[in-house]
């Protein structure tokens, strides 16, 4: 059972860390750096240790070392700590800390940002990169892009498109370096230039996008850009109305090959042309595209007004590629930052995901486990035992896995298996065509169980090893994992003669029955991918980001901007808002549509005495082991304030102590120790209610009771209830039959997800304890899906979430359902997904969204009795 507490532990200093750069000396055109004369010896053998490598073009990581930083006394950053501590963990080879720190100090750790970023950290001084002696193709010639400059001249100024290119090239040649290449292929920014040919830019609002490939902008220390400079450019501008922020794919690999003004700032110990797998569609070096739709991006823009939400996707013409936008409609005058995020590929195919199924065998017969568990495998059958001409049948399909009497497998541990038969299924199933059947436990781990499990995928003999997902966490397995089935060969393992079956160490069936042996192939439906930094089921610990600041995130040369107004009659005023009608359980309707969205979040006057004329105070609630603001009984709004501060620092859940500290993604929200804000629809008001007056409705409307009921969530929706409730007299006259029994549920939404829409429309019909119908003594409201910034399991990601809000919507709402009443929990969470969640989760969204939900409870359950007596939120 999850937790998700969103109580404290240790606050993590956003990554700042190690970009190579090279700075143009006054007299020096070479591209290096200078250093200190005590290092000039140390260098200069260093270089000549290596200098057969140089020789050879075996360009290992080991060369990193050789790079030499202008001082000694370099900050070790948290992304350095953490890279240290993950090798320790995870049972990486045994390499010093030392070399790990000096790699992430010299490897390019963090992309461009402008100068006026309040989020700006100094980062350490550029070193002399290697060059590269990998030959790369020419380029094509293209006439639109600006010429580019002497090869021997170190760039002063890029193109927006070229500083979108050095970004992503920057945290490739810090994974490169620190060989962790699958780690970055298999997640954000580093996926969609590897696998789909994308490198995305984000431009301010109402910017013109003409200046993409042609406008330079300068260069300042450690290759950071002048925001003054953009601005010189092309002036972006927020305005009165309507704005918008566009998302373009720049992938050019022109923009990349040796001798470009990017490749000159950046340079890798491999090769910079991606590999592609097999089945990826995309066309590379076109800057016309018509895929844009099978990418899902998070946007938010904050500032005195809160907008979130997924960018709507304007589609290709016949003369124009499809990029993304975030349409928003601004009111209130101040200062505005823009965050991007990537977070799924082909979101929309999660309806399909959910309705296939792998072919799989389950194991449960003691006899045949005890055989499995000594390494041989012959009686599973599957790929084992005999086959004919390499292939075995497994249900339907005819599967190739022994080929050339070999067979390709690999183990991988998981973070939050829960269902590890339906996790290997579609992880195996992400992987294809390479991978072409799963089992589970893995075979080298020793002691699985629930806590601790994985997958042994077995790929077809052709899989370039750079396909074999490699495992930190099974430390005892070699890798990639090529055995011989049969004798004669020379590097053959210990092998059972008699009938050619493989023997292999084998860690024994778990006790627990949810975690036994099974075995399968993947089904055929295109996945459905998660590739944010959030938690995932199986990336978290195996392959974390080690920025979560950087590598999820669009190039975004500009991340602040001004607005001033002296429009003061906005819908922001509360004269206006006054004016507004009541709220309904019609205006909870969930919005999928940029274009369209019901509301956004506004902030109050935190020290507005006319609002609340209280001191911030907080209270330690020890079950969920988090603070709580305190509740004023006369002024309701007080409520609404928080210190960011304290979110997410407390680890209770399984494995999440060994989570990589800079995967974490913490903005600038949790700078803010004094934040006040509710969420308003544009077309309705909600009212807040004092203690009086929910009494007062209480009492008339004879509740017996508010109870929660749900999992994890409901848990803490208990826990802000009671704070409301405290105080409070129920009617008890229950034996007059007059009552009325309130309910708040959370549908168990996040639990359900995993389930296809066929099955789950049947247990909201048949599961009478979780779904129960409305009857004249019971009034239920239910919480919507929220905005999800994670994969918590199989399918439980924002796609299936989007996929399923229907199926529950159907079945539970109105006269056409059970009767339950809902309450739009999605739209005012998107803003909070990745800052009030419990242990930065991406799943229990707490604080300002969950006391938005009880303050639409207590509106809707008694404004019906009170009317406009409240105060308007």
């Amino acid at each position: 059972e999850d937790t998700g507490s969103m109580g404290e532990a240790t606050t993590t200093p956003k990554n700042a860390a190690g970009a190579v750069s090279v700075t143009k000396n006054g007299d020096s055109e070479s591209g290096y750096v200078k250093v200190p004369k005590k290092w000039l010896v140390v260098g200069a053998v260093l270089l000549l240790a290596l200098s057969a490598d140089f020789r050879t073009g075996n360009m290992a990581k080991n060369l990193m070392v050789a790079s030499i930083a202008e001082t000694t006394k370099t900050t070790i950053t948290a992304e350095e700590d953490s890279v240290a501590q993950h090798t320790q963990h995870v049972g990486m080879p045994a390499v010093s800390d030392d070399f790990y720190k000096e790699t992430v100090r010299t490897a390019a750790a963090a992309g461009t940002q402008p100068t006026d970023s309040p989020t700006n950290k100094p980062t350490p001084p550029p070193s002399s990169p290697p060059t590269t002696n990998k030959p790369t193709p020419p380029p094509t010639e293209n006439t639109n892009k600006p010429q580019q400059q002497d090869e021997t001249t170190t760039p002063t100024s890029l193109t927006l498109a070229e500083l979108a290119t050095l970004h992503v090239l920057k945290r490739h040649a810090f994974y490169e370096n620190i060989d962790e290449p699958q780690t970055f292929w298999l997640r954000g920014i580093g996926h969609l230039f590897l696998q789909r040919s994308m490198i995305l830019l984000a431009l301010p609002p109402n910017m013109d996008p003409n200046v993409i490939h042609t406008a330079k902008i300068h260069l300042g220390t450690n290759d950071t850009i002048d925001a003054n400079d953009l601005r010189r450019i092309n002036q972006p501008k927020l305005q009165q109305g309507q704005n918008t922020i566009k998302i373009y794919n720049v992938f050019d690999s022109e923009l990349f090959q040796e001798g470009s003004n990017v490749h000159k700032l950046v340079h890798y110990n491999k090769t910079t042309t991606p590999t592609i797998m097999p089945d990826t569609t995309t066309t590379r070096n076109s800057r016309f595209r018509n895929d844009c739709h099978r990418l899902t991006l998070w946007v938010r823009v904050k500032g005195p007004e809160i907008f979130s939400g997924m960018a709507a996707v304007v589609n290709a013409t016949d003369t124009k590629t499809c990029y993304w936008e975030f349409p928003f409609h601004l009111d209130v005058g101040g200062t505005y930052e823009i965050d991007t995020k990537i977070l799924m590929w082909d979101m929309h195919n999660a309806r399909a995901v959910h309705e296939s199924s792998c072919e799989m065998t389950r194991i449960k017969d003691q006899a045949v486990l005890n055989h499995i568990a000594k390494g041989n495998l012959a009686l599973m059958g599957g790929p084992f035992g005999p086959s004919s001409n390499g292939r075995v049948t497994i249900g339907n399909k005819s599967v190739a896995v022994v080929e050339n009497n070999a067979v390709v497998h690999q183990g991988v541990k998981g973070f939050k298996m829960y269902s590890t038969d339906a996790n290997c299924c579609q992880i195996c199933n992400r992987m294809r065509p390479y991978c072409v059947y799963f089992t589970t436990p893995p075979f080298h781990l020793q002691g699985a169980a629930f806590a601790s499990n994985g997958c042994e995928l077995f790929y077809r003999h052709d899989t370039p090893d750079e396909f074999i997902l490699r495992s930190h966490q099974i430390p005892s397995q070699p890798s990639p994992h090529r055995t011989m089935l049969k004798n004669g060969h020379e590097d053959v393992p210990t092998v059972n003669p008699s009938n050619a079956t493989e023997t292999l160490v084998y860690g024994g069936i778990p006790k627990n029955d949810r975690t036994s042996f099974v075995h399968g192939t993947p089904f055929d439906t295109k996945p459905t991918l998660f590739l944010g930094c959030g938690w995932s089921n199986w990336h978290s610990l195996d392959f974390p980001c080690y920025s979560g600041d950087n590598d999820d995130q669009p190039y975004l040369p500009m991340k602040f901007i001004d607005f001033a107004t002296t429009n003061s009659n906005n819908n922001n005023n509360d004269d206006a808002q006054k004016q507004l009608p009541l709220c309904t359980i019609q205006d909870e309707a969930v919005s999928f549509d940029p274009y369209n969205p019901p509301g956004r979040w506004v902030r109050l006057g935190f020290n507005d005495s006319t609002i609340c004329p209280t001191p911030f105070t907080q209270i330690w609630n020890d079950k969920k082991k988090m603070k709580l603001t305190s509740v004023n009984p006369d002024y309701p709004q007080c409520w609404h304030r928080d210190d960011f501060r304290e979110f997410g620092k407390f680890c209770a859940e399984m494995n999440c102590r060994f989570i990589s500290k800079t995967s974490t993604w913490r903005s600038s929200f949790h700078d803010e120790s004094q934040f006040m804000g509710v969420w308003r629809n544009y077309n309705c008001k909600y009212m807040e209610y004092t203690l009086a007056e929910r009494q007062e409705c209480i009492t008339k409307r004879k509740i017996s009771s508010i109870e929660t009921k749900g999992r994890s969530m409901s848990e803490f929706l208990e826990v802000y209830l009671a704070q409301l409730t405290e105080g409070i007299e129920f009617y008890n006259e229950t034996s007059a039959m007059d009552f009325k029994r309130v309910i708040v549920s959370t549908a168990i939404f996040a639990h359900r997800l995993s389930q296809p829409p066929a099955k789950l429309r049947h247990e909201i019909l048949t599961n009478k304890r979780d779904f129960p119908k409305v009857d004249n003594r019971t009034e239920i409201y239910w919480t919507s899906g929220q905005f999800f910034s994670s994969e918590r399991d199989t399918n439980c990601h924002l796609g299936s979430g989007v996929a399923s809000q229907g199926v529950f919507e159907e079945g539970l709402n109105g006269d056409g359902g059970l009767g339950w009443k809902m309450m739009n929990f999605f739209d005012p969470t998107a803003a909070f997904t990745y800052d009030t969640t419990g242990q930065h989760d991406g799943l229990h969204i707490g604080g300002p969204p969950m006391r938005m939900m009880l303050t639409k409870l207590f509106h809707h359950m008694c404004s019906g009795v009170l009317g406009e007596r409240g105060t308007v939120v």
